[in-house]
């Protein structure tokens, strides 16, 4: 992130620029718009569960998506007259492994001690396997660990829902009824279409890129209709 963002302030740069975050002890919405840039995306783009809360002064932040998703307010009160917005929180839909099916196969019950021992020499693996590798394939790492611990989970109950799916479920499914009230402060919201990807999947930012920009022609004529109006 540093390569990508580098050491700038929000003083020094040509467009103006907000963002938001989340306080985690009072829930309310942090909008930064001053001071270290790359800092302010860092405390942005902290997801429960998966980032550590970043301390930005006295306060402890973390993804402003929690809160507020789709800030078109947020440009508005900066003098925005005409908001185009772009809302990536998709529509979940039924996923396979979150459904509860009858197994025929029987399973040995084990004790919780047991399970959190599992868990956390499963932890110690992957933080041996962390310091190995770099940032891009910290993700596929993460998921090998999911399913171990998934596996381990199983041999409690077979129709035990993975921990980490319904942890990012849980988020998403509020998230996308934010995003939904908060795109109404747009006039144009533009939707990219990234139902199949996962919310982890940011080594395939090429392909994300190309939903954004196919979203965008779709809507490229109404922006033009929209502006004339102006």
């Amino acid at each position: 992130m540093q390569v990508i963002i580098g050491d700038v302030e929000f003083k020094d740069l040509k467009i103006p620029l907000a963002i938001v975050a989340t306080d985690t002890n009072t829930g309310e919405e942090v909008i930064i718009k001053e001071g270290s840039v790359i800092e302010a995306v860092r405390a942005s783009i902290s997801m429960p569960a998966i980032f550590m809360p970043v301390k930005y002064g006295r306060r402890f932040l973390i993804d402003g998506g929690v809160v507020n998703p789709v800030p078109a307010g947020v440009v508005r009160n900066m003098g925005a007259t005409f908001v185009i917005a772009c809302n990536v929180i998709r529509k979940l839909k039924r996923n396979k492994s979150m459904q509860v099916h009858r197994r025929k196969e029987s399973f040995k019950p084990i004790s919780k001690s047991q399970v959190k021992k599992d868990v956390i020499s499963l932890n110690g693996r992957l933080n041996r396997i962390i310091q190995k590798i770099n940032f891009k394939d910290f993700w596929k790492a993460f998921a090998t660990f999911q399913a171990k611990v998934q596996n381990k989970v199983r041999r409690i109950d077979p129709n035990t829902p993975n921990i980490f799916e319904v942890l990012i479920q849980s988020v998403y499914l509020m998230e996308y009824e934010i995003a939904k009230l908060k795109a109404k402060e747009a006039d144009i919201v533009i939707t990219p279409n990234v139902s199949n990807l996962k919310v982890l999947d940011f080594y395939q930012r090429k392909e994300v890129i190309i939903k954004g920009f196919e979203a965008a022609k779709r809507v490229l004529p109404n922006i033009r209709k929209s502006v004339k109006s102006l």
